[in-house]
């Protein structure tokens, strides 16, 4: 399985809603789906995770796979959402 195709899986667990994120149908599913894509190098999907976890107030895990995602060349947005400190 490719790595978008694993991060397009998740997102059928998570319909997005207007916002910052998915009103999420299944967020184990969600999540599972994204760390898969994650660890088959998938970097947006590596962000998403660490945008993920910040926002469930889990700073340790949102650092671990932001940094993965820069590892895997994803270029973090210059302007930070209000969540990140």
């Amino acid at each position: 399985m490719s790595p978008s195709a694993a991060r397009r899986l998740a997102h059928q667990y998570g319909q997005y809603s207007q916002g910052d994120g998915p009103a999420l149908q299944d967020q184990s599913r969600y999540v599972g789906w994204l760390q898969y894509a994650a660890m088959l190098g998938n970097e947006t999907a590596s962000y998403e995770l660490a945008r993920h976890y910040r926002r469930q107030s889990q700073p340790v895990l949102a650092s671990q796979y932001e940094a993965r995602a820069v590892e895997l060349g994803y270029t973090l947005p210059r302007d930070l959402d209000h969540s990140r400190k």
